[in-house]
């Protein structure tokens, strides 16, 4: 089951938007969830393909946030991670 979940995630981040830099990195991410996680974010992204940009972008910004020990970088990213789930909830 993990081998076909992880197919099919690999296959809707192929055909985002994403440049292939994106898309090879969030594959490489998305290999290493449990199975569980990576059930759920396959139901998410068929749902909601946009949770892919965000994740994309959200990913980006923690990478250049672990750089700083700017409090306030960490917690915008927390309030764009809290309103992006609130919307997409709806």
């Amino acid at each position: 089951m993990r081998e076909e979940t992880l197919g099919k995630i690999k296959d809707a981040v192929k055909v985002s938007s994403l440049s292939e830099s994106e898309k090879g990195t969030l594959i490489n991410v998305f290999s290493k969830f449990s199975d569980d996680d990576a059930s759920s974010l396959l139901v998410l992204i068929q749902e909601k393909p946009e949770f892919l940009r965000f994740l994309n972008e959200n990913f980006q910004a923690k990478q250049k946030a672990f750089s700083t020990s700017d409090k306030s970088v960490w917690e915008k990213i927390l309030e764009e991670e809290k309103r992006f789930l609130t919307e997409i909830d709806r």
